[in-house]
């Protein structure tokens, strides 16, 4: 019987392997496909980035550069929304200011390309551009201003209705947003009268001096915060936040959840207090248990309490670490069982573990650990 259970659980932990290695690759092709993306798209952005800039004394910006094709070139980095409402309908007056259209004094803006709508006059369509730029409200491009409708305005509208200075400034912020979301950009520390940066790719320097072309303040620019900056480090020292030991990727625990915990970068398991790691969230678990580190001192009360006394709070735990909720699950500290009520029979079912290990009688040495799960039935 022993053998029986030890070959399949030996053929179970080789298909969980091979999966596990599928996985793993299948990953690491569309990690390599994203980084070669973003690689080329920070590229594209920082580019159109500097042209706009005009680096001069003043930081005036570059009005020649600003056409139509430069912002074709922008709005290929704006995704598609679907409208809610596709329908057109003619009014007589604009829906801003009510004034009746004319051909003089009020001429009727007809979008196109995207949608047909036609509900704004010239003036009110040029005010609420310069409102939507002056704020910065710019992603994913700016829309067409009829309610519930997220097309984009095509360039040519946008070059014929604004001065070369809103269009500036709203590539201006357009691209920065943009390259903010990119992991290759660094933002100028100057962050008062600065807001250029840098391009540092993960094939480079973790760390290197650079001086922005803006306002030409030599800095150390690095693509790790947790190095450069000074408040990380006191949250390191304090323990507070620790990094995975494989990847380094900074992780901070909720208390009241168990020390054996998945990467959130590399997807790996390991352990917050001995930092072990490995492909298998179970075997941390039993490993960490026989060694007395599965839980820091006093969580495992805390989180019981928090079930029985503090059942709302217990739940957002358990959702916001991304942890399924079971309301039949009931757990007996003392007897360390596990109790699963069925509302739908008169039954009450105990489902009791009993680890056995088995002895080398030589040595000592602990060879095997045998799980054995008994179900017992009890009537009312």
């Amino acid at each position: 019987m022993l053998y029986t259970y030890n070959r399949i659980c030996n053929n179970n932990k080789l298909k969980s392997n091979k999966q596990y290695k599928k996985k793993i690759k299948n990953k690491k092709a569309s990690d390599h496909e994203r980084i070669a993306k973003e690689q080329k798209e920070v590229t594209d952005l920082f580019d159109m980035l500097g042209v706009v800039y005009y680096f001069s004394s003043n930081k005036a910006y570059n009005l020649s550069s600003i056409n139509v094709d430069f912002l074709e070139r922008m709005r290929k980095y704006a995704p598609s929304r679907k409208s809610e409402d596709e329908k057109t309908e003619g009014f007589d007056a604009c829906q801003v200011c009510f004034s009746t259209f004319d051909q003089k004094q009020c001429k009727l803006v007809q979008m196109q390309e995207h949608c047909n709508h036609a509900i704004i006059c010239e003036e009110c369509f040029k005010r609420y551009l310069q409102s939507k730029i002056k704020d910065e409200d710019v992603l994913p491009w700016l829309c067409c201003p009829t309610p519930n409708c997220f097309q984009p305005i095509f360039s040519q509208l946008l070059c014929a209705t604004l001065e070369k200075e809103d269009l500036s400034k709203f590539a201006k912020s357009f691209l920065l947003k943009h390259l903010t979301r990119n992991p290759n950009w660094i933002k100028c520390k100057n962050t008062k009268d600065c807001q250029y940066g840098f391009v540092l790719f993960k094939e480079e320097k973790d760390e290197i001096q650079k001086k922005c072309e803006c306002c030409e303040l030599v800095q150390t620019v690095s693509r790790n915060p947790i190095k450069s900056d000074q408040g990380f480090q006191e949250l390191l020292k304090s323990g507070v936040l620790r990094l995975c030991p494989k990847c380094q990727f900074p992780t901070m625990k909720d208390k009241g959840l168990c020390n054996v915990m998945q990467c959130g970068q590399c997807g790996i398991w390991w352990n917050w207090r001995t930092y072990e790691f490995g492909n298998s969230s179970r075997d941390l678990k039993n490993k960490a248990r026989s060694y007395g580190t599965l839980w820091e001192p006093g969580e495992l009360e805390y989180q019981q309490g928090l079930q029985r006394e503090k059942p709302e709070e217990f739940k957002k735990l358990l959702e916001r670490n991304g942890i399924p909720y079971d309301p039949n699950y009931v757990r007996d500290g003392k007897l360390g069982c596990c109790r699963s009520i069925s509302k739908n029979t008169s039954f009450i079912k105990f489902s009791f573990l009993f680890r056995t290990r088995v002895f080398h009688k030589k040595t000592s040495i602990i060879f095997s650990e045998v799980f054995c799960l008994v179900g017992m039935s009890a009537k009312f």
